[in-house]
């Protein structure tokens, strides 16, 4: 209700504008006229899959950062490369603006000889003026061995691959680690890369 008593649509949305970076590397982005917060959103990349197990999601971080025109700096991660035998970890995503910054680590690859390693997700970190907060990325699920008979004579036993691990705040997954589907006639796969989300 303004002044006059009359009732009047309030503006509950303080970010109306959104912009999404998916190009690996590093970049900057131009804060507009008239521009004076944002809220960033970073997810890292997701690990690669080996013979023997499936990456780890990336990390995802999001905080404000108080602007004055200017840039804000930015990196997406890269994806984690599939490898035999063994992958590798997906790269870091962040942001900054002066004395504000988040990271998001990127999952690892799966690069262990056991038949039933993990590779964990990635973590978060920021600095306390951006008021961060985030989530682990989930760890690429375990490769399993089933059994089943194939005719009266013979049984079979196979190596099925874990699935890989979701980014972490799965709504606007980045940074999905790559999953395995075994070594024995399979695939694996490389991990998701990275997202930057600005809102303004």
């Amino acid at each position: 209700m303004n002044s006059s008593g009359t009732f009047v649509w309030g503006d509950i949305c303080e970010y109306k504008n959104a912009v999404t970076f998916t190009a690996v590397g590093a970049n900057t982005w131009v804060v507009p006229a008239g521009v004076t917060k944002v809220r960033v959103e970073v997810w890292g990349g997701g690990g690669g899959a080996s013979g023997n197990g499936s990456g780890g999601g990336g990390g995802y971080v999001t905080g404000v950062f108080t602007v004055s025109g200017g840039n804000v700096s930015y990196t997406v991660g890269a994806a984690g490369n599939a490898g035999l035998p063994a992958a590798t970890n997906g790269g870091q995503s962040s942001a900054s603006y002066g004395a504000f910054f988040v990271n998001a680590v990127g999952g690892e690859g799966d690069n262990s000889a056991a038949i039933f390693a993990v590779a964990a997700g990635g973590s978060f970190n920021g600095s306390s003026a951006a008021g961060f907060y985030g989530a682990a990325g989930e760890a690429g699920a375990q490769n399993r061995f089933e059994g089943y008979q194939l005719n009266s004579t013979t049984y079979r036993e196979n190596q099925a691959g874990g699935k890989g691990g979701d980014g972490g705040n799965t709504v606007n997954t980045g940074g999905k680690g790559g999953g395995s589907s075994g070594i024995w006639g399979g695939s694996i796969k490389n991990g998701g890369q990275g997202i930057v989300i600005i809102h303004y």
